[in-house]
């Protein structure tokens, strides 16, 4: 099947990489817009959505990337109308709809995919499947852009049978060329995708001890909250004149309801009674954010507050933790 895909049409002059790049670039500026334009009309509803969000640009660009690289456009999206490149089939006409949209998907899935949550230890087998997804067929998509220079074909063009050419280029009257791809790339793209499957393995080994583990026990408890979106939560030292330790703590919200200092007690009182080290720290900061998301635009308001341990239970009306109360929060901790 890979043999096949690399038949290339005999006078079809395949376009430059950095052609490529400055096409793809301009397209996303055009996406951009009309993302910001949904943004404007559907604020609070993106917000709502969350990480899911992403689906929404997801869904735009696959229907753009896919008109546009078939035969509808004449496979030529308005970046690559631009550079004066279009994408066409093995023959030189431009693609069907089908293989187009299958094209576009491919190209898309590495970008939209990631914001989906997976908790590593609790669906390692689906993790691993995802990284390949994710980050196998990003890692296939920049390798045979880069070193795949008989045809610069990538693995969308591959799969869909399609070239990116110059716009002026025309067919051959008599029959493909057969470029197979060679031994050695389809190597390196498989090696990539094996070292795809094998990072969430790793990640999960790491997240398993401390202090990720701890933090991550947070984070899960915060997200499990109906009007927050994602979390995270990290451990940060700084040392400028004297070493400042702090737990950072950025809540993404679905509720512009909960985008308020009430919700920022909560938060730091749930850090406060379920985080052991939290009251070691020199300073709590917790940042609520309000927005959207959706891949090919996003926006979004923040409010960060900071306060050290002892201020945050003073704001809450509760004593500074003792060593008995750092014993008691230390069990507290989910597992």
């Amino acid at each position: 099947m890979v043999e096949n895909a690399g038949m290339a049409p005999a006078t079809l002059d395949t376009a430059p990489l950095w052609k490529r790049a400055v096409a793809c670039f301009l397209d996303f500026i055009l996406l951009a817009v009309i993302g910001m334009g949904i943004g404007f009309l559907l604020f609070d509803s993106l917000a709502r959505m969350g990480l899911w969000g992403a689906a929404v640009g997801f869904a735009v660009a696959l229907v753009y990337f896919g008109v546009c690289d078939s035969r509808i456009r004449r496979g030529q999206s308005l970046g690559r109308m631009a550079m004066k490149l279009r994408v066409v089939s093995r023959s030189g006409a431009p693609l069907e709809i089908a293989p187009a949209f299958a094209r576009a998907a491919i190209f898309l899935a590495p970008y939209f995919l990631p914001g989906i949550p997976f908790d590593l230890v609790a669906h390692l087998g689906q993790s691993v499947l995802l990284s390949m997804l994710i980050f196998g067929t990003a890692f296939g998509l920049a390798y045979l852009l880069l070193f795949n220079r008989a045809t610069r074909q990538s693995l969308h063009d591959l799969a869909a049978g399609a070239y990116v050419v110059q716009a002026d280029a025309r067919a051959a009257a008599d029959a493909p060329v057969r470029r197979p791809l060679a031994r050695g790339h389809t190597i390196a793209v498989a090696l990539l995708y094996a070292v795809a499957g094998v990072l969430p393995v790793l990640g999960a080994q790491l997240t398993a001890q401390e202090p990720f583990a701890s933090l991550i026990a947070l984070q899960n408890l915060l997200a499990t909250d109906p009007g927050v979106a994602r979390v995270n939560v990290t451990d940060a030292e700084k040392d400028a004149s004297r070493p400042v330790r702090s737990l950072s703590i950025q809540v993404a919200l679905r509720s512009k309801a909960l985008f308020d200092e009430a919700y920022a007690d909560k938060v730091a009182r749930i850090a406060l009674d379920n985080h052991a080290a939290a009251k070691d720290k020199d300073a709590i900061a917790v940042t609520l954010s309000y927005g959207y998301d959706i891949g090919i635009a996003s926006a979004q308001t923040s409010k960060v507050f900071t306060h050290s341990p002892d201020a945050w239970r003073a704001r809450l009306g509760q004593k500074p933790a003792g060593p008995e109360e750092q014993g008691a929060n230390a069990d507290a901790i989910p597992k």
